[in-house]
């Protein structure tokens, strides 16, 4: 009996200690503007894939971790499918700014609209910016035929497990531990 508490405060201590500091998650977005061409099709309709005309350019939203990178930051895009899906793209887009590097590596893609004169896509992926931690996000690109030109958006979409909850659940092992104590002793 006395080693099922002991392991249960163990286990109470280990989830209780102090962990070294993590970085912060990122938190924010940002948009990308220029020029791209479909591939595998000349008609968007039955594009398979985008080349993207380098250089990209930072446009507006910039929210958050974002916030201070100036529009018209060049950005290099990597070319991918999405018919079917060449993922993961590692980078798909990179930028450094302020000494630190900016990127995001693509991990899933999904058709959400595509015609004659339109492209729609959406999908998730890893946010990465130099003294943070690497970030789950979501993504989307709309591109035109006309003008050639797309927006891409990412934001953070995972939030990582709270400290309180990780307690909490420590306090459930405790007490089921002692439960167990107290009914072998009867």
């Amino acid at each position: 009996m006395k080693k099922l508490a002991t392991i249960g405060l163990v286990v109470l201590a280990l989830i209780a200690a102090p962990r070294a500091a993590h970085a912060a998650k990122i938190q924010g977005s940002i948009g990308f503007g220029g020029g791209f061409e479909p591939t595998g099709s000349t008609h968007l309709k039955n594009a398979t894939g985008i080349h993207f005309v380098n250089p990209i350019i930072v446009t507006s939203p910039r929210s958050g971790d974002y916030s201070l990178v100036p529009a018209g930051t060049l950005a290099t895009f990597t070319d991918f499918g999405f018919n079917p899906a060449t993922t993961p793209v590692a980078p798909l887009w990179s930028f450094t700014f302020g000494g630190k590097t900016y990127s995001f590596d693509l991990s899933s893609v999904v058709v959400v609209k595509q015609t004659n004169g339109f492209l729609n896509l959406t999908g998730t992926g890893t946010l990465h910016i130099d003294g943070f931690d690497d970030t789950a996000a979501t993504w989307s690109f709309s591109g035109t035929k006309q003008g050639a030109s797309f927006s891409f958006g990412s934001a953070a979409a995972a939030a990582a497990p709270e400290p309180a909850s990780i307690m909490m659940l420590g306090l459930g092992f405790l007490g089921t531990a002692r439960a167990v104590r107290r009914r072998w002793s009867l």
